[in-house]
């Protein structure tokens, strides 16, 4: 049985090596040069296992306002977006409940720490370097209500063995010494022990070698132009190298994935959310735990010799410009957060990509209304930290084998069953 993946990223990737292992013949397309040359190339670096609480939160329009208008503008909106987002934002808004952020952090949570374990076999097995680092991560609040909001969700999130533990200013800085500069403005924060860091590109890289080795085949430069039907089901994918049959298709396109399926009457609730980041080499005092900076929306990951740094929410479109005002933005918060963190008159790489967000902020690993149509995308901002457990539930879902932990949450259903 041969099974066309859509998306070279992380998703498409692992979804290749795991159909790969159950004997399926694999091809992947994309159109970029090489794997994981978009959301994947220079994300976060964060594998967030314990931080899957969703972007609709109880009372979101109220600190909408502050988040725009701040000086550093953590969130922005562009005018020329609205027409795509006003759908999207009413699915969003039903959200932004208390029983459905809950049910909604729950759903990715297992999602997140099968993800965990399933990364861990598959480090284990592969001794893949891509600066892997098991350091836990610190969130950072700035003020006693915020603090004391998150802490709610402590709650919640230890029942299913997080271990999270509310730190006060004293502790944070004991967790991580390079907070010094900023001790005045920590109320306290929150540490998550299973969360990681690696680079996932590299981790990409490694893993294209190893499906190559289990005889996957690779596709680049090949744009996805039309998926083409025949009746109930797809027959193939026209490209600009003419059409490309199989037997089974995997769409893992991330924010690209609604262009693709529209044309089938498929109307996939992903949203682009560009986000930034840049890298620096690695100062005398970076920080060796990851950091969120809740307040400003940035994330700190020492990757090797390196910090990253990134962030931001921007609701532009399909927009890649990278603009110089935000990277300073960042640059002048950073600096001022890790005065010695990194060599920060040595920027490289500033990047942007595009998240694909769902209203619920779980992702999309699902059967659709064509028998041999499937979907694993959607992730958000969290992509690197559910790729493999996502993958995981893909090949469950096209061998009909039980999975380990409930899947209808991820189902697209669930978005024609709110309307």
């Amino acid at each position: 049985m041969k099974i066309l993946v859509m998306g070279s990223g992380i998703i498409g990737l692992a979804s290749a090596w795991y159909l790969s292992q159950l004997g399926y013949k694999v091809l992947v397309l994309d159109k970029a040069r090489g794997p994981a040359e978009e959301c994947s190339f220079a994300n976060g670096g964060q594998l967030s296992y314990s931080y899957t609480e969703p972007l609709a939160t109880p009372g979101f329009l109220k600190t909408l306002p502050g988040l725009m208008l701040s000086g550093d503008r953590p969130v922005a909106i562009h005018p020329r977006s609205l027409p795509g987002l006003i759908a999207w934002s009413i699915r969003f808004l039903k959200e932004c409940n208390a029983e459905r952020y809950a049910e909604n952090t729950t759903h990715v949570l297992r999602l997140a720490l099968h993800s965990r374990e399933t990364l861990d076999a598959l480090r284990e097995e592969m001794q893949l370097d891509f600066a892997y680092r098991n350091s836990g991560k610190l969130h950072l609040y700035a003020t006693d209500a915020g603090l004391k909001k998150a802490t709610r969700t402590v709650i919640l999130k230890n029942r299913y063995g997080c271990a999270q533990q509310v730190l006060d200013p004293e502790q944070c800085l004991e967790c991580e010494p390079a907070l010094g500069a900023i001790r005045n403005r920590i109320a306290g924060g929150i540490f998550s022990p299973l969360d990681a860091s690696g680079d996932a590109y590299r981790f990409s890289l490694g893993l294209m070698e190893s499906c190559r080795k289990a005889r996957v085949q690779f596709d680049f430069n090949t744009q996805i132009l039309k998926l083409l039907k025949d009746g109930s089901r797809i027959s193939g994918v026209q490209t600009n190298y003419g059409v490309i049959s199989a037997d089974a298709y995997v769409v893992c396109l991330g924010a690209q994935s609604p262009l693709v399926t529209k044309d089938l009457g498929i109307s996939l609730p992903i949203f682009p959310g560009k986000g930034y980041s840049i890298t620096f080499p690695a100062g005398p005092h970076c920080p060796l735990v990851n950091i969120t900076d809740t307040s400003y929306r940035l994330v700190y990951s020492r990757l090797g010799s390196h910090l990253r740094v990134a962030g931001v929410m921007e609701f532009v479109g399909y927009n890649l410009a990278v603009k110089e005002k935000r990277l300073q933005r960042m640059i002048k918060r950073a600096r001022t957060s890790f005065p010695q963190g990194g060599d920060y008159a040595k920027p490289s790489n500033p990047w942007v990509g595009l998240r694909p967000l769902t209203p619920d902020s779980a992702p999309i690993i699902s059967g659709s209304p064509y028998d041999n149509l499937y979907f694993n995308t959607g992730h958000g901002m969290l992509g690197w930290t559910l790729a493999c457990g996502s993958a995981t539930l893909l090949t469950d879902l096209l061998t009909g084998n039980d999975s380990k932990i409930p899947t209808t949450a991820f189902d697209l259903q669930r978005f024609q069953d709110k309307t």
